[in-house]
């Protein structure tokens, strides 16, 4: 089962399978419109990388940070329902990790800072080859998405798995 984990961002947008690669998209020094519009097309061109809709049956995305303040938080969500409702067209499932569920899983604790969370997965997921925190973030909401359909990708205490009761999963997945 393939998984995607997506954490939507502006300028470090985390995109990871949760196995084999974690990587952040380069929007350069593109800005407004064509920044959105560049971010799009390479998490569609990762995702046709990854298989059919038939072969890709969920994307696990990072839900809104409702409590983020400041000017681009506007763009972030529109950014977010952009991809959101790409796979929505597209038929492709998708989950809604809240930001703290996140952490939880990584951590056990949903208030860890990002350092945390990523000082965990190198620590915890031998094969997690990314160094920042937006490719940690996906990594683990790609491995969300693999545990809760009986593909963990690596044993968690139950404090961590119990994140997982947090997300809203899409109707129909099976693995």
């Amino acid at each position: 089962m393939i998984v995607l984990g997506i954490d939507a961002s502006l300028t470090g947008c985390g995109v990871s399978d949760g196995r084999t690669f974690a990587d952040v998209l380069d929007t350069g020094k593109l800005a407004g419109h064509e920044r959105v519009e560049e971010i799009l097309r390479q998490v569609s061109a990762l995702m046709r990388g990854h298989g059919t809709e038939e072969e890709l049956p969920l994307v696990v995305i990072e839900g809104p940070s409702y409590g983020s303040l400041g000017a681009r938080q506007h763009e972030v969500a529109g950014l977010w329902w952009m991809i959101t409702h790409g796979l929505w067209q597209g038929g492709i499932p998708y989950a809604v990790a809240p930001p703290t569920t996140r952490m939880k899983y990584a951590t056990g604790n949903g208030q860890a800072a990002k350092e945390r969370v990523l000082s965990a997965v190198i620590r915890r997921y031998p094969d997690f080859v990314g160094d920042n925190n937006n490719q940690a973030d996906a990594w683990v909401l790609a491995c969300m998405g693999r545990d809760r359909y009986g593909l963990p990708t690596a044993v968690l205490p139950d404090q961590h798995r119990s994140a997982l009761k947090g997300v809203a999963w899409p109707d129909g997945v099976s693995r």
